[in-house]
This record gives structure tokens, C-alpha cells and sequence, in this order.
């Protein structure tokens, strides 16, 4: 599923079976596949580990996982189903402490995932941008958690040209 701009209600469906359109994307060349549980990420807990643990048993590609991941424990079960790296959003603005000790006991393989919209960065999960100015409150706390950052275009996200 991808989702027009981060709306919910804006989705495009490509398909109900998830793990072979990995392999598809597998097939086509790519090296590795970034999986978002999106109803994890509004819903604030995984809403489709399974589905996930099957994509990372069906190809052989990196994967990452993000959406939803609030607690060192999903952390554990991605990284240990074989999820090459885990994306947090949410958890990293709210919760300093989880970013930290993800950070320590998985550092290479956590990655902080925000989002720029209006301005601001923040995240889907929680439905808005913080800051002003593309500066992000706390970035070099932030930083000195979790060294590792992805900063997508929402308003880009699912239309011609954005990603």
C-alpha cells in the first residue's frame, strides 16, 4: 500500500500478497526494501508483524522496518525475524530514553526516520511536523542518540515526482 501525501484515507492497494511483491521488487533489482507498517504507525504499536516476518523470510535483500516500533522489544523481534535495520519515528521525538538504549544495544541498525511537512520535520505517526524552519527541537540530542537519520518530503510522499 502507499498512501498520497501520508493520508490514510489516500491509499493506493498494489497488493494483498505482501511477500511476493517483495520478491517482485527483489527480482527487479533492488538491494534492499523499506517496510512501513503504516497502521502501526497511527495505531502507536505493530499492526502487521506477521505479514513483516514473512517479507524477511521471503526475500534474501536487506530489508528495514519502521511504523509503529515504540518499544526495545519490537525493536528485538525485527532485528531478530532478520530486519537489517529498524526506522524509529514516533519513539524518538517522545521518548529520548528508548532511542538511547536502541541506539546502544543495536547501533548500526537503527535508524531515525522523520518526516519535513509545512516547515517543520517531525513524523507520520503522530500526524504533524514540529519546528519551523526545517529545524527540528533537540536535533543535536537527537543526534548524540542516534546518529543515523532518514528526513523524507511528506508532502512529496505518493504523487508524480516525490517519493
Amino acid at each position: 500500500m502507499r498512501l498520497r501525501q501520508g493520508d490514510m484515507a489516500a491509499e493506493t492497494v498494489y497488493s494483498d500478497d505482501v511477500p511476493a511483491l517483495a520478491r517482485q521488487w527483489q527480482q527487479g533489482g533492488a538491494t534492499l526494501i523499506h517496510v512501513v507498517d503504516l497502521n502501526g504507525a497511527v495505531d502507536g504499536a505493530p499492526r502487521n508483524l506477521s505479514q513483516i516476518e514473512a517479507i524477511i523470510r521471503t526475500v534474501t535483500v536487506k530489508v528495514q522496518v519502521g511504523g509503529g516500533i515504540r518499544s526495545i522489544e519490537t525493536v528485538r523481534r525485527y532485528l531478530g525475524a532478520g530486519a537489517t535495520r529498524v526506522v524509529l519515528g514516533t519513539a524518538a521525538l517522545t521518548d529520548r530514553s528508548f532511542l538511547g538504549q536502541a541506539c546502544r544495544e543495536f547501533p548500526r541498525q537503527i535508524l531515525l526516520g522523520l518526516d519535513a511537512r509545512d516547515g517543520g520535520i517531525g513524523n507520520e505517526g503522530d500526524g504533524h511536523a514540529q519546528g519551523a524552519g526545517g529545524i527540528c527541537p533537540g536535533g543535536r540530542d537527537l543526534y548524540r542518540h542516534c546518529p543515523r537519520w532518514y528526513v523524507g518530503r511528506a508532502e512529496s510522499g505518493g504523487v508524480a515526482g516525490g517519493g
